[in-house]
């Protein structure tokens, strides 16, 4: 099984593609980063960069599901409505290239993931770090969130909703 977890943003969108044999608890790390659009560009010019990047993952990494983190309420509408877009975008574009895709909470990320509901990202952090047995503390939050988002599938698949 191969994952694809997408921690989406309107400025950053970070990603982790994880691969496990089925029933088990041995996780491989393909690949994680984050897709960054030209921030001076207008919010239409940087969904269409994210859009791309998002679909060329895709391609590189032919995942078998894709997970979101699901959208929580932002105090600023502004960035909450354009988060809805990328996420919008990033659904539609699942869909057509026929990948299942689906939501998880993000205190039900970090309980799966750390045990905890309300743990700080950098404890977040160190978890995937020991899951993955990969050196995370380099690496922006929107990618070990990506990575925590997809582990998360893998520990508890029911949690999620999906769509397809």
């Amino acid at each position: 099984m191969r994952l694809l977890g997408i921690d989406p943003g309107s400025r950053f969108t970070g990603f982790a593609c994880i691969e496990s044999e089925v029933g088990t608890q041995q996780w491989s790390l393909l690949g994680a980063g984050v897709l960054k659009p030209k921030l001076s560009n207008e919010f239409p010019q940087r969904l269409g960069e994210l859009l791309t990047g998002f679909q060329q993952l895709l391609g590189e990494y032919k995942p078998d599901q894709v997970i979101l983190e699901k959208a929580f309420v932002h105090k600023n509408v502004s960035s909450a409505l354009k988060l809805g877009e990328v996420r919008g975008a990033y659904l539609a574009a699942a869909i057509q290239w026929g990948v299942k895709i689906g939501q998880i909470a993000p205190k039900k990320v970090k309980k799966l993931v750390s045990g905890n509901g309300n743990a700080s990202k950098e404890f977040v952090a160190d978890c995937v770090s020991k899951l993955l047995r990969q050196d995370f503390s380099n690496a922006k939050n929107d990618v070990t969130d990506a990575a925590a988002i997809a582990l998360s599938c893998f520990l508890s698949p029911h949690d999620a909703e999906w769509y397809k």
